[in-house]
């Protein structure tokens, strides 16, 4: 019987334990400015890349973010991972038809997936694993 309640008390407080974590965040997140104020998780998303002679002939981007503020945000998004800066290889930059950078918006507590082609977009640089908001407008 103490092996039960035991048990019981150990699921009670890792569940306890992940609800205090995500509520932290949230509230972490809900009192930062800029883009502080904007969420992003890894396992929402999908990055595929393909290339040809050390150019990208396909490219496609999906992943979720949430502003948890209380302004509208604007910003451009690059796909980086740390590992290659040591290599010297570019971030990936997401460019309009007319070479300008591509600007993501989102309102106070607007929760959006977005989609990056080359059907939409202009993709410049080398392959990258993770998404790094890169600059506010």
């Amino acid at each position: 019987m103490k092996r039960k309640t035991a048990f019981v008390i150990f699921i009670v407080l890792v569940i306890s334990f992940s609800f205090i974590t995500d509520v932290t965040a949230q509230y972490i997140k809900r009192t930062s400015d800029g883009l502080l104020a904007i969420g992003y998780n890894s396992n929402d998303s999908m990055i595929e890349c393909e290339l040809k002679d050390q150019e990208i002939i396909g490219f496609e981007a999906t992943f979720i973010m949430r502003n948890y503020g209380k302004k509208k945000i604007k910003f451009f998004i690059s796909l980086d991972n740390p590992v290659f800066k040591e290599e010297n290889v570019k971030r990936i930059e997401v460019f309009n038809e007319d070479g300008t950078h591509a600007t993501f918006s989102l309102k106070a507590g607007e929760t959006r997936e977005f989609n990056i082609n080359l059907e939409k977009y202009k993709i410049s640089g080398g392959i990258r694993t993770g998404v790094n908001i890169t600059k506010l407008m």
